[in-house]
């Protein structure tokens, strides 16, 4: 689990440090002030190659292929100067070196000392004129990540994992059905696959309801497919660290408290790490209250915020569920 992550020069951020992080991490602050920066340092720390192909259209909509070579890559650098580059934590770090084959270009290399790839790979080539071009030969991070974006998941996929979740933890598809049926619908009796007539999907996932009624995924909410997604990476336990972007979309906030009271006990006993983004303060206290009520120690808040005398600098802290809940107490605004 990652207890400390530093970013040096990268994106909007000079020098940040985030320290005490725990299993679930909750970033939060205005707007354009590095939240997703956070995640996408992440994806470079830890992704494949077809995560890292994806980073610039990941969390960034309407991203071109021009846009991406001429802005997105050589923009991961601060003021795009890769002097002083850096992100790290305990066991990954990516820096930025002068390329020998061209003298004005770059070249950022990732390592993982307590891995197979402890010596430094490069990842990105940065040329002469700013234009990036992401190296083919990266030797992939065994399943270190898992990726929920802003866009809601083909109900096709999410089906895919939970046939995996089926035969490999069927233990774990009862907890799945607890979690939906106090955070999201009550109604939900069971969860059944069967053959599907589609070229495009094997199975067709059936939620089928206490009435007697039966939907198919694709027909639920998309609060509730987003989340069952969600439920199903982290049940799978394939991946150490899950990045979700805008968490709270799609989720009425009845359903986060007991969604989190579900998620935290899960996630210590499966030592998964989540890194979300949010700007809803119900989320936030919904995370905070189920950290108390199920004595986790297991959420920390990452909040972001520009300096109030030099707009230029942001400033990171994080705090815990209970500086959050002494905030509320004295009426301080926390997002």
């Amino acid at each position: 689990m990652l207890f400390r992550l530093a970013l040096k020069s990268f994106r909007g951020l000079r020098t940040v440090e985030l320290n005490d992080l725990k299993h679930l991490n909750l970033i939060i602050g205005g707007n354009n002030v590095g939240k997703t920066s956070i995640l996408e340092a992440l994806v470079l720390l830890y992704g494949n190659h077809t995560e890292l192909s994806r980073l610039p259209t990941l969390f960034r909509w309407g991203t071109g292929r021009d846009d991406v070579r001429g802005n997105f890559w050589p923009l991961l650098a601060r003021d795009r100067s890769f002097e002083g580059f850096l992100l790290e934590s305990a066991d990954a770090k990516v820096i930025a070196q002068r390329d020998p084959v061209s003298d004005d270009g770059w070249l950022l290399w990732r390592s993982h000392p307590s891995t197979k790839q402890s010596q430094p790979v490069p990842i990105l080539r940065l040329d002469c004129d700013e234009k990036g071009c992401l190296l083919a030969a990266i030797d992939d991070v065994s399943q270190s990540l898992a990726i929920i974006t802003a866009d809601f998941p083909n109900p096709a996929t999410t089906t895919g994992r939970y046939r995996k979740l089926l035969d490999k933890h069927p233990v774990r598809c009862r907890q799945l059905l607890e979690i939906l049926q106090a955070a999201l619908e009550p109604r939900t009796k069971a969860l059944r696959l069967l053959p599907s007539a589609s070229p495009d999907c094997a199975e067709n996932l059936i939620i089928e309801m206490d009435s007697g009624s039966a939907l198919p995924l694709s027909q639920m909410g998309q609060g509730f497919t987003r989340c069952f997604h969600l439920l199903c990476e982290i049940l799978l336990g394939e991946s150490r660290i899950v990045l979700i972007d805008e968490i709270e979309s799609g989720l009425y906030h009845a359903s986060l408290q007991p969604l989190w009271s579900g998620l935290l006990p899960l996630l210590k006993s499966l030592d998964v790490q989540v890194f979300a983004t949010t700007h809803s303060l119900e989320c936030m206290q919904a995370a905070a209250r189920a950290d108390r009520s199920t004595e986790s120690d297991a959420v920390s808040f990452i909040r972001l915020d520009r300096h109030i005398q030099n707009a230029e600098h942001i400033h990171a802290v994080v705090f815990s569920a209970d500086t959050l809940q002494a905030a509320a107490d004295f009426g301080e605004e926390m997002r």
